[in-house]
């Protein structure tokens, strides 16, 4: 399967500048190759493929200005964002109840504040640096540490954010078949307060509950501050800013970490106790350990999944926390956010 590692290259830091000029320059191409594109397609009624697009652009100053990788790596990320327009445009001609309007051309990107992704195969970047744990992409004259060897990773992307730039280092992780016994289901209700409930056929299996508080909490509080950058914005008649925008980034990371965070942990939890299906897992097994673990929302709720299945190990009230996250198991107060008889269920 394939992976991402993230790091966060804001403004402030000494490497922004070199990404910032290479990412305009591919700005500069992205535009020459949308402009022969267009053409092509509005006065000529033809598409350019990608190899055509490369014949016409190849002597030209914003093609030479990247290493020749980058920019082939451009021209095909263009070539794909055409074939979803024309993807679009058929299943519109076909069915334009599904569709607010017609799709619209791939446009340009702004000549001066816009930038464009940078995409770098491992052919452009250093393998020397690799060896050492870092990230030396060609043309770049900066180093980014990674956790990854030279051996997984398939390409490092630079994309463009309102606070930085996001490197993204694509990698490649083998599944392992976790120790687990097909037979044993367990079966998860999503929510707000309580952010999961999770209870298994196992015998002697403690209920969980992952605490959504933290979560609705920070939510909130990004309301909050969200309301009064705009009640400013509307004064002058602007609609966003570098604040607004910050304080979203920082809200969608954090909310991002501990759903990850919590998803992660109930994964390992239910693969130490060996239980390896959910109620809609066709296979009734197939439990990887970088896999999610959710119940479907076409499955019927928890307790009728609970009573069709005749046993469901309800424990005395007891407390269960992992520290970190906030996490709590007690068996009472899960019978009543999983709304079950009090008393155990034969």
């Amino acid at each position: 399967m394939q992976l991402v590692e993230q790091h966060l290259i804001r403004k402030s830091d000494p490497r922004y500048a070199a990404i910032d000029q290479a990412a305009f320059a591919s700005k500069n191409l992205y535009n020459q190759a949308t402009y022969q594109i267009r053409q092509a397609y509005i006065h000529e009624g033809t598409y350019l493929p990608s190899a055509e697009i490369f014949h016409r652009v190849k002597h030209l100053e914003c093609y030479q200005a990247l290493p020749r990788k980058v920019s082939n790596s451009i021209l095909i990320l263009i070539d794909k964002n055409w074939r979803s327009f024309k993807a679009a445009l058929k299943a519109w001609s076909e069915h334009p109840e599904k569709f607010t309007g017609r799709p619209k051309l791939p446009g340009y990107k702004h000549k001066e504040k816009g930038r464009n992704i940078l995409i770098y195969d491992m052919q452009a970047l250093s393998k020397r640096a690799l060896k050492c744990g870092m990230i030396a992409p060609s043309g770049l004259d900066i180093q980014i540490p990674t956790k990854q060897t030279r051996q997984s990773i398939d390409q490092v992307r630079m994309v463009p954010r309102q606070d930085g730039y996001m490197v993204e280092v694509v990698y490649r992780k083998e599944e392992k078949q976790a120790l687990v016994d097909p037979s044993l289901l367990a079966a998860l209700d999503l929510g707000v307060n309580t952010l999961a409930a999770v209870t298994s056929t196992k015998p002697g299996f403690q209920p969980l509950l992952v605490n959504g508080r933290p979560l609705k909490s920070l939510n909130q509080h990004y309301n909050k501050q969200r309301a009064h950058q705009q009640s400013h914005l509307a004064k002058a008649k602007r609609f966003t800013s570098r604040q607004l925008d910050r304080i979203t980034t920082k809200r969608n990371r954090r909310v991002k970490a501990y759903l990850h965070t919590a998803s992660r942990r109930i994964i390992d939890h239910l693969v130490t106790e060996g239980i390896g299906a959910h109620p809609g897992d066709p296979a009734r097994g197939k439990l990887y350990q970088q896999s999610q673990f959710s119940r479907p929302r076409s499955s019927p709720d928890l307790r009728s999944w609970a009573e069709r299945e005749a046993t469901v190990p309800w424990q005395t009230p007891e407390t269960w926390l992992i520290s970190g996250i906030g996490w709590s198991a007690h068996s009472c107060r899960c019978q009543r956010e999983l709304q079950c008889a009090p008393q155990s269920i034969p």
